[in-house]
């Protein structure tokens, strides 16, 4: 592959249109790069694999290498200045979109806080296998919180709740259990 011969810093003018540059949005991967497109007063946010329009996220939030930097490039994503947004692999994607996810999200978050109040980690601690009592605990945690999403967002999206609605809330079990 060449070499680039030109490097974007914040934006470029192509073809009389202003495309801004954020390379802040790193929640999927760290390398990911949008960019704003004025066309008139059109504002197109060109960002991939941030967000699933009409659908839940693939696994694991597609593979968000840091779920909590993700929710944060949520919060980015709606105070920035855009119409609509050019998500990939999928449909156009708008605000309400986001806040859905943020919503879907701040659930999840919820309903393990529930399952960490409820759950005590000490009746896990058995044996001699330190692996097995935050299995235990785990199952337990995330089985509670994901009975809780499914009665709120599995009507309507069966198929798709039951594939990647754990991911989900593992992924967040994991982030609010380390930090």
């Amino acid at each position: 592959m060449p070499a680039p011969t030109k490097i974007i810093s914040e934006s470029i003018y192509f073809d009389g249109h202003y495309i801004g540059v954020n390379k802040t949005l790193v929640g999927h991967t760290p390398d990911n790069t949008t960019f704003l497109i004025k066309d008139g007063d059109r504002k197109i946010l060109h960002a991939i694999d941030i967000l699933h329009p009409d659908q839940l996220e693939f696994r694991n939030f597609s593979l968000a290498q840091d779920p909590i930097v993700f929710q944060n490039d949520l919060e980015t994503l709606m105070s920035m200045d855009w119409d609509v947004m050019v998500t990939g692999h999928n449909n156009l994607g708008y605000k309400e979109d986001v806040k859905f996810l943020q919503d879907y999200i701040a659930d999840i978050r919820e309903y393990l806080g529930r399952g960490f109040s409820k759950s005590n980690f000490s009746d896990y601690i058995k044996g001699d296998l330190p692996y097995a009592w935050f299995d235990g605990y785990k199952v337990e945690v995330i089985e509670f919180a994901h009975k809780l999403l499914a009665k709120k967002y599995r009507k309507g999206r069966e198929e798709e709740f039951d594939i990647v609605g754990k991911t989900h809330v593992e992924v967040f079990y994991w982030a609010m259990f380390t930090r």
